[in-house]
């Protein structure tokens, strides 16, 4: 399976959680979604077109963060406008730094009840490592990782 498709799959798991959350079915409810991502339009080439065509009944806002950025982010000034945003999805944040701040929600739940994720056929490298990171439990899950490595001979 491409990185797209990976990408996309994890995006679309990750948005029906946050629906199921409500204990409705989707389709009972219009629901809006605010993500922050680097600019709207890589956002919707990556993950929101195809989301949207399944799910009419969702509305994405996308806070592109792309002008703070140039200005300069921090992550003390990530972490604020998340404060203020409250944002359903993040990407590109220091997890570990999150969780001791109460900021994300626990995922592990939410897994257990979706249908639609199987952390079993996910890296168990990078859940381990997003456990890692979560103190044992899981905040976040990645729509992509890179691994690398140096041979010598």
């Amino acid at each position: 399976m491409n990185q797209l498709g990976i990408r996309l799959k994890l995006l679309l798991c990750l948005i029906c959680l946050l629906t199921g959350c409500t204990g409705m079915k989707p389709e009972d409810k219009a629901t809006k979604l605010k993500v922050f991502y680097h600019d709207k339009q890589s956002f919707y080439k990556i993950y929101g077109k195809l989301f949207t065509a399944q799910n009419p009944h969702v509305e994405i806002e996308v806070v592109s963060l792309d002008d703070y950025y140039k200005k300069g982010f921090s992550m003390e000034g990530y972490r604020e406008l998340v404060k203020k945003e409250q944002p359903d999805l993040i990407f590109n944040f220091d997890l570990q730094s999150f969780v001791e701040d109460g900021m994300l929600v626990d995922l592990e739940p939410l897994l257990k009840k979706s249908k639609d994720v199987n952390l079993e056929r996910m890296n168990k490298n990078m859940t381990a490592y997003l456990r890692n990171k979560g103190g044992g439990r899981l905040y976040g899950l990645s729509p992509t990782f890179q691994s690398k490595a140096l041979f010598y001979r």
